[in-house]
């Protein structure tokens, strides 16, 4: 409390807080984000691989990828695949891409 000043923010016994990235340890923020990561990819033609959490595949350009915390491994036939994978994530996510 002292630490972070606390005190001057109590309002009816309480400390209210807003928090808008996420929370470890949260027992649910992994499926959140892996559900997040479902709404936002769908569109693109991208889908879980069933009966495996974390492998996602495209409908359509052979392009399969893990998910390991917080990084993608990709199989790919070609650049073109890739780069429509990194500008899908770029939409949402901020990160590299290492070759």
């Amino acid at each position: 409390m002292i630490a972070y000043n606390l005190h001057d923010k109590i309002h009816n016994g309480k400390i209210y807080m807003s928090i808008s990235k996420g929370i470890y340890r949260l027992k649910k923020a992994g499926t959140l984000a892996n559900q997040q990561l479902q709404q936002h990819l769908a569109p693109y033609g991208y889908t879980p691989i069933r009966y495996t959490p974390g492998l996602w595949k495209h409908n359509s350009n052979q392009v399969i990828f893990g998910l390991i915390i917080n990084n993608f491994i990709v199989k790919y036939t070609n650049k073109e695949n890739i780069q429509y994978l990194v500008n899908t994530l770029k939409g949402k996510y901020k990160g590299k891409l290492e070759w």
